[in-house]
């Protein structure tokens, strides 16, 4: 017999139809944001140079963006708030990563990501080839866990036909220099590192420092990085002490809608505009425009929402004092 949810903690209908109805300017601008950013993928591309740094920077970054973003304006809409966060976490991760490899030194690092990917398939492909220090490695690693069964034997020629391709693509020598720095760092360490620490950067921390955007990092990334990895304790439950009762939070709620739709714009405008500036300065002024006079409206007037216990207030905002 199929289970039902237990609505303590599912309630798949207790808070959308006051999403759609409270956050509907949000929504449908949501949407359009997303729409635009499936046309600014081609649209950007097709008159780019069309090289490895805009591989990366449209059809990877971008695109995973325009991603994210459809991602939450799905999960928003039905109230799941709290699964938002790890697509904003992203969206903020692309924002750095665009503006830093626009910042400077554009052609290399915006190889690195390609040369990184490129070099992280190698190593999986050696995890599975007989006779290698990784496939060493990856057997001790699970041996003596849950995890050993996935010890599986592979077609050893096929698995070494796809690390001669993977070295192939490595041996370009419009690839070289970047590479070259992902060789001397492994030389070093004995390990590949992320993708943009053989140009100093420690980490995203530091490559938010780097930007001028450690407050940005410290007060939004952490809490999203918390719900990412299961650390979100104070949205799964809280005490009443008027009754003296633990309470479930319901999976599904209104907490937080406000700042979904809030930061996800945030990070959806920054993106854009960042992309534009790069590959199609000339659009700058009509995308002004298109926010003026088509998203900000709604951008400014998202609802604000407070919760004491197990109720929710939503307040519509001030509105702006125009001139």
């Amino acid at each position: 017999m199929p289970d039902e949810a237990n609505k303590n903690i599912l309630d798949r209908q207790l808070f959308s139809a006051q999403i759609r109805d409270s956050f509907a300017d949000q929504i449908a601008l949501l949407e359009q944001v997303v729409n635009y950013g499936t046309n600014l993928v081609p649209r950007c591309f097709l008159t780019s140079d069309r090289k490895i740094p805009e591989i990366v920077a449209i059809l990877s970054f971008l695109k995973h963006a325009v991603a994210n973003l459809d991602a939450i304006s799905i999960l928003a809409r039905e109230g799941a708030a709290l699964a938002c966060f790890p697509h904003i976490r992203s969206l903020f991760e692309i924002h750095l990563y665009l503006k830093w490899i626009f910042q400077e030194d554009y052609d290399r690092r915006g190889k690195a990501y390609f040369v990184w990917n490129i070099r992280q398939k190698r190593y999986w492909f050696r995890c599975y080839l007989d006779g290698t220090p990784e496939r060493a490695a990856h057997i001790a690693h699970l041996s003596g866990s849950t995890a050993e069964n996935l010890i599986v034997p592979h077609n050893q020629e096929e698995i070494q036909r796809n690390i001669d391709h993977e070295t192939a693509r490595l041996n370009n020598p419009e690839l070289d220099a970047v590479n070259d720095l992902f060789e001397s760092r492994m030389a070093r360490s004995g390990k590949d590192v992320e993708w943009y620490k053989p140009f100093g950067v420690n980490s995203i921390r530091d490559m938010a420092v780097r930007l001028g955007e450690e407050a940005m990092y410290k007060i939004f990334y952490t809490q999203y990085s918390q719900a990412t990895h299961g650390l979100s304790f104070d949205r799964q439950l809280h005490f009443n002490p008027a009754q003296s009762e633990l309470v479930f939070d319901h999976i599904r709620t209104l907490q937080s809608i406000d700042e979904v739709y809030r930061m996800t714009l945030t990070f959806a405008f920054r993106i854009y505009r960042s992309i534009l500036e790069r590959y199609r300065p000339g659009e700058i002024a009509a995308f002004g425009r298109k926010f003026l006079e088509e998203w900000r409206s709604s951008f400014k007037s998202i609802p604000k929402v407070l919760k004491e216990d197990d109720k929710f207030t939503i307040t519509p905002p001030v509105p702006e004092v125009e001139g």
